[in-house]
C-alpha cells in the first residue's frame, strides 16, 4: 500500500485545522490540544507510517512518548477505535468540542 494515494484525503494543513479542536478528558476537565503539539504528533505519525509501520502501532508508539504524556489517554482510544475499523479521522472526531 505504501506510495498509493489514499482517496478523499484531507490537505494537510486542512486536517491540521480540523484537528485543532481536538479536547482531551470529558466536558468539565477538557483540555484542548496545543497547535504545537498537535503538529508534533501527526508528523511523527505521518513519518512512522511512510516508513512502513501500520497506524495502529504509530499511533501506539506516539502514545509512549514522554513528551506527549498528557495525551496517551487520547492516543491510545484513537487506536483502539483505528483497530476496531473506524477511520482515523472519525476516530479523532470524538475528541472535537
Amino acid at each position: 500500500m505504501a506510495g498509493q494515494a489514499v482517496p478523499n484525503a484531507a490537505k494537510p494543513a486542512g486536517l491540521v485545522q480540523q484537528l485543532s479542536q481536538i479536547q482531551i478528558g470529558g466536558a468539565k476537565k477538557a483540555s484542548k490540544v496545543k497547535k504545537r503539539d498537535l503538529i508534533y504528533m501527526l508528523r511523527n505519525i505521518s513519518t512512522l507510517v511512510d516508513n512502513g509501520l501500520s497506524l495502529p502501532k504509530a499511533l501506539e508508539t506516539v502514545s509512549q512518548e514522554k513528551t506527549l504524556r498528557k495525551y496517551a489517554h487520547m492516543l491510545v482510544n484513537i487506536r483502539q477505535r483505528v483497530e476496531q475499523g473506524e477511520t482515523f479521522s472519525n476516530a479523532a472526531a470524538k475528541f472535537r468540542d
